[in-house]
């Protein structure tokens, strides 16, 4: 970053909720992406660790969910949420077989 965004003034401190979430949301389908590129769709992605890192309510999981799931069934992947939507699987076929016979860790 060569300089702060304008979005930061004081005049959207209002809004800093909002931007934060954004921002935030673009840091995990960055690492969804890299999770994706490594073929492993018998392991799930956990957001804990995201969670925790970006320093993320739990009223707002369902923010994070609503939005990565919408757009990777977009792009034609299947999903699945585990362990209070802090765990996703992301596969094209068939589900792992945790998955698939409805085991929780």
């Amino acid at each position: 970053m060569k300089e702060f965004p304008n979005i930061i003034s004081p005049i959207n401190i209002n809004q800093f909720h909002d931007i934060k979430l954004k921002h935030d949301l673009c840091y995990l389908r960055q690492s969804i992406y890299e999770k994706i590129l490594l073929n492993q769709e018998q392991e799930y992605f956990s957001l804990e660790s995201f969670y925790k890192l970006k320093n993320i309510p739990k009223n707002d999981y369902n923010y994070f969910v609503d939005n990565i799931t919408k757009e990777l069934h977009k792009l034609g992947w299947k999903t699945e949420w585990r362990f209070g939507n802090t765990g996703i699987y992301i596969y094209l076929n068939d589900p792992p077989a945790c998955v698939k016979y409805g085991e929780e860790f």
